[in-house]
């Protein structure tokens, strides 16, 4: 009895493992897999974040009170050694690392910013739970 009890156990995990590691994801391997249209919605805004194939992107963001629409684009690129893009230019940032509103946000300094980049199940995410969260809709 105690060895069927010790092979149930080891299963249960082994499996829990497994789903840690599909729950946690990875990091896409290549680049091509990151380009693509993502979203990311939250309570005073709605984000259109474009990457190009030529490492262009462009950000489109709609703010919903007062009602107002900001477009940027710079450049992009992956590192599948950190598994973090980076954009460079003028990306704007709503939502800060700690959750708060920036009320300059449509006056971004030219710079970079580094955003972790996750694979789960097949969906790929831009950001972090502390910000903003772009989701991949499509591949363009």
């Amino acid at each position: 009895m105690n060895n069927k009890f010790a092979n149930w156990y080891l299963k249960l995990i082994v499996i829990t493992l497994l789903m840690m590691l599909v729950l946690i994801g990875c990091k896409p391997q290549v680049q091509n897999e990151i380009y693509g249209l993502y979203r990311a919605g939250y309570d005073i805004a709605e984000e259109k974040l474009e990457l190009y194939k030529n490492g262009a992107f462009k950000q489109e963001i709609k703010i919903k009170d007062p009602l107002k629409t900001i477009v940027e684009e710079g450049t992009w690129e992956y590192s599948t050694m950190t598994g973090n893009i980076t954009f460079h230019g003028k990306f704007m940032v709503v939502i800060n690392g700690v959750g708060e509103y920036n009320p300059d946000f449509d006056n971004p300094e030219d710079g970079l910013v580094v955003l972790p980049v996750k694979e789960i199940l097949g969906t790929v995410t831009l950001g972090s739970a502390e910000g903003i969260v772009y989701k991949k809709v499509t591949n363009k």
